[in-house]
């Protein structure tokens, strides 16, 4: 088991089977409504082609004030799917390798619950974040590039895209704030007139029967891409003076970035991709090794961080360390209470390697892949396998203390013998509950359950077994002087 362990993946969540493909198509920035449509039509067509697919639908773009605000140039496309011969695996290799031949698009492939997941978890729709942080946005997208090149290199990632960061044409208005203080204006008014004249106001509603509109002013679509007409707009100033715009700020076009996303305070740029083949944790290390050496000629002050899944599974795989070795002492806390005795509670414990083994061979046996629904398996099992080696010894005690026999083989082994069909019978009841769970791999809705019932039946299997042996042995060599001297004191106080 020992030797297993380094061996096994590690994965925030198991792999959910949610039925449906949820698929992120990403086109330029500054393709039009009606571009991204054309395409995103040409991407259902394709799609259709693959037998296992039912249905599709597809969100272009999403509002402004959507908490997920997105350009016209984003597409949501979400798939069903039905079983097949082949399997839904072979399917989504299908689509990836027929949605990615599309000039143009970059595509990534999620399920509509996971990718909702990655999105809360680090912002991005994708397993695997690589951040990019600095100050000049020219000298990240360089960097992003060498990123993306060092992922390409490494085995079992898909879908891999930089976020897009490209130069797009601007119309900028550079408020010459001596020239407004001559004629009275103040900065914050002269925004204002500009915020009505090219963003819109909304001064009052229509209804039209049972529907509001929004009654919003500003310029004409025409107006508001004429440099001429806007830079001799007229402003109204304080004396009643109307001033045109070229004589208070500076109008001009040039190119600026698309978008600027910050985070803690500090500009990035966002590398993402999927895992495919492998687990998680391996890619990252993977990662992180061919990351160290081309960081090395990266300029001061540029650095990258690992998020999504694997930024959760680390905090998560803490957490649930820490709880389990609170667990372990407070079971071992409990067990001295009630058998006031700490080498009994030790003995006890011992059953916690024995269920360690079983879980880390199932875990191996069923994929090899830790994830949090593992590790809550094993803090559970932790508890359950104390149970055979309290039944064991208290029945050891009760044999010396109600009916009188004395500490030695014949003892340890009747009370053994005694014990074995309650032991197994519990055993027995709790395998055969979790066993629909343990072979459910794969079947939707059981993704979280089923590792934690592997886990706990593995454990079940080699901690019953192995207590049959290793606790009458450990009380044969341990419990000899403490309970010889115990059962002496009894008796003492008894007569």
């Amino acid at each position: 088991a020992v030797l297993m362990l380094p061996r096994l993946g590690r994965e925030f969540l198991p792999k959910f089977n949610e039925g449906s493909l949820s698929v992120s198509a990403i086109l330029p920035p500054g393709t039009s409504l009606k571009e991204s449509n054309r395409i995103g039509s040409i991407i259902e067509k394709a799609a259709l082609k693959v037998p296992e697919v039912t249905h599709i639908g597809r969100r272009t773009g999403r509002a402004e004030m959507d908490e997920h605000a997105e350009g016209v140039n984003y597409s949501e496309i979400d798939i069903g799917l039905r079983k097949s011969v082949r399997g839904r695996e072979a399917a989504t290799t299908e689509l990836r390798e027929k949605l990615s031949s599309i000039p143009g698009v970059y595509v990534a492939f999620g399920q509509p619950i996971s990718h909702r997941l990655d999105h809360l978890s680090s912002g991005v729709r994708a397993a695997l974040a690589v951040k990019v942080f600095g100050g000049d946005l020219d000298e990240l997208r360089k960097l992003a590039g060498q990123v993306e090149a060092t992922m390409k290199s490494v085995g079992g990632v898909v879908d891999l895209q930089v976020e897009p960061q490209v130069e797009v044409p601007q119309l900028s208005i550079e408020i010459n704030r001596t020239a407004a203080a001559r004629y009275g204006i103040t900065p914050y008014d002269l925004a204002e007139n500009l915020e009505v004249m090219l963003g819109g106001h909304t001064v009052s509603q229509v209804l039209q029967g049972q529907r509001t509109f929004d009654l919003v002013v500003w310029f004409t679509a025409e107006a508001r891409s004429n440099l001429e007409v806007i830079q001799s707009t007229l402003i109204d100033t304080p004396t009643g003076q109307r001033i045109p715009l070229s004589q208070l700020a500076t109008v001009r076009r040039n190119m600026g970035p698309n978008t600027i996303n910050r985070e803690n305070v500090s500009r990035r740029i966002v590398v993402q991709a999927n895992v495919e083949g492998r687990d998680l944790n391996s890619v990252v290390k993977d990662l992180q090794t061919k990351m160290a050496d081309v960081q090395k000629t990266w300029p001061q002050g540029y650095y990258v961080e690992y998020g999504g899944q694997f930024q959760s599974q680390q905090s998560a795989m803490t957490r649930i360390l820490f709880l389990g070795i609170f667990t372990v002492v407070a079971i071992f806390m409990v067990l001295n209470l009630a058998l006031k005795s700490w080498r009994m509670a030790l003995q006890v414990m011992v059953n916690l390697p024995l269920a360690l083994v079983g879980g880390v061979v199932a875990v191996y046996l069923t994929g090899g892949v830790l994830s949090v629904a593992s590790m809550v398996g094993f803090i559970t099992l932790f508890g359950i396998a104390t149970r055979n080696g309290i039944m064991m010894l208290s029945h050891y005690v009760h044999l010396m203390r109600e009916e009188g026999m004395p500490f030695g083989k014949e003892m340890i082994l009747k009370g053994t013998q005694e014990r074995l069909s309650p032991v197994l019978m519990t055993a027995l009841a709790a395998a055969l509950g979790l066993l629909p769970l343990a072979i459910s791999r794969g079947e939707p809705g059981k993704e979280l359950l089923q590792p934690i019932a592997v886990v706990i039946l593995g454990g079940l299997v080699s901690s019953t077994l192995m207590d049959q042996i290793v606790t009458p042995a450990l009380f044969w060599v341990f419990g000899k002087r403490e309970w010889t001297n115990r059962v002496e004191k009894d008796e003492l106080a008894a007569s």
